[in-house]
């Protein structure tokens, strides 16, 4: 059984393991995006969030981390809207 597999089947250290490996990227994608410390904090949570309520979903281990970069993105953008709205 590969990594992938038993991240999917809900093995919590392989996710964590996924987490570890993959949280500085996300940290750096979501830091140039949002600048601010605690927005991107959020956007790393809800990214975790995320990849682990949808990971069943990805077909192709070779695009993990185009996923995961992708999702941090929405999350940034979901923020800024967020923020937005609240500031009108």
């Amino acid at each position: 059984m590969g990594f992938l597999d038993k991240v999917k089947k809900g093995d919590e250290n392989a996710f964590a393991e996924l987490i570890d490996k993959y949280k500085l990227p996300i940290y750096k994608t979501a830091k140039a995006i949002l600048k601010d410390e605690d927005d991107v904090c959020d956007a790393v949570q809800d990214t975790a969030l995320s990849i682990y309520k949808n990971i069943k979903n990805l077909k192709n281990e070779k695009y993990l981390k185009t996923w995961i970069i992708r999702i941090t993105i929405n999350k940034c953008y979901d923020i800024i809207t967020k923020r937005k709205l609240n500031e009108e």
